[in-house]
């Protein structure tokens, strides 16, 4: 049986140390881990990341003036990749409202 390890992104050791996440070394893949929140003037937000090797993200974003939590789920890549997006929503620049499910 393979004991695959994974640990954060070179390019994301950055965007970590902006938001106060503690990076992760050599971490078994396949298990969520929780790496922090992030909390500014607008809301919070919590982050998890999956490490499979490639990692997937997981994001709940409380929105202050909005009154609204969001539960975001990505597909796989870096921190990098995606938090601008999450930080739009955190700042109340995007809202998301579901209509329907199909």
């Amino acid at each position: 049986m393979l004991n695959i390890k994974s640990s954060t992104y070179n390019n994301d050791l950055n965007l970590y140390h902006q938001l106060g996440l503690k990076p992760f070394k050599d971490q078994p893949t396949g298990k969520m881990i929780l790496l922090g929140s992030y909390s500014n003037e607008y809301g919070q937000v919590k982050v998890w990341v999956t490490p499979m090797p490639a990692q997937f993200w997981q994001f709940e974003v409380s929105v202050t003036e909005a009154k609204s939590k969001y539960l975001i789920s990505t597909g796989s890549g870096a921190l990098t990749d995606f938090w601008p997006s999450i930080e739009k929503i955190l700042n109340n620049m995007i809202s998301i409202e579901n209509i329907e499910r199909i």
